[in-house]
């Protein structure tokens, strides 16, 4: 009896292990097809819109699946809207960066202007110095991203800040000024993005 006692005993056993170790790999197989589905929703959306863009990490617990496929759909187009539009800027205008370094024998004068970007403009703006002559911009001196309140509160911040490059657009009388970096929001994903911004004589 005590024999069979035991036997029944180890039976249950292996029994309550095999639940265990069957119910780990169901959710090991959850977790897999959950990225899976972000994954495909972000592909998908590249697609969509043209793009290639990347996408560095997703923490599926944070984030349901229907909301980033909001939100992923407009920061992608937002992302494909900026690049077009500097693209565009750049293909109609002859003269760009090596412009402006021109001398000129009229008085000059040194400004600072900030401006929101195009894209994430609730979370940066860029603050740039140039020099004007009349109204025209003959110099690029210097350039910041300067972080709003919004991506303080929102958890929303860059890595991977490239370097600046400037444009000079409308016959000199516009400044463009971009950077390439990753933008993360709450560390729930995080992705590449354009920081642009334009800048004429008077701001």
């Amino acid at each position: 009896m005590v024999y069979n006692k035991e036997k029944d005993i180890m039976k249950k056993i292996i029994c309550a292990l095999t639940l265990i170790i069957t119910v780990l790999a169901g959710s090991i197989n959850t977790f897999a097809a959950t990225q899976d589905q972000y994954q495909m929703v972000w592909k998908e959306l590249n697609e969509k819109y043209g793009m290639d863009l990347p996408i560095d990490y997703i923490d599926e617990d944070e984030i349901s699946l229907d909301q980033f496929k909001v939100q992923a759909e407009e920061l992608i187009k937002q992302e494909r809207d900026t690049q077009n539009y500097i693209k565009e800027r750049l293909i109609n205008n002859i003269m760009e960066s090596n412009t402006l370094n021109v001398l000129s024998t009229r008085s000059t004068k040194t400004v600072t202007y900030k401006k929101d970007c195009d894209a994430l403009g609730q979370y940066y703006k860029i603050k740039a110095t140039y020099t004007i002559n009349g109204k025209k911009i003959v110099r690029a001196k210097s350039s910041s991203i300067i972080r709003k309140a919004g991506a303080n509160a929102d958890n929303v911040y860059l890595t991977n800040v490239g370097k600046v490059q400037y444009s000079c657009l409308d016959s000199m009388r516009t400044l463009g000024v971009k950077y390439n970096a990753k933008v993360h929001f709450k560390s729930i994903y995080g992705m590449p993005t354009t920081i642009y911004a334009e800048f004429n004589y008077n701001g």
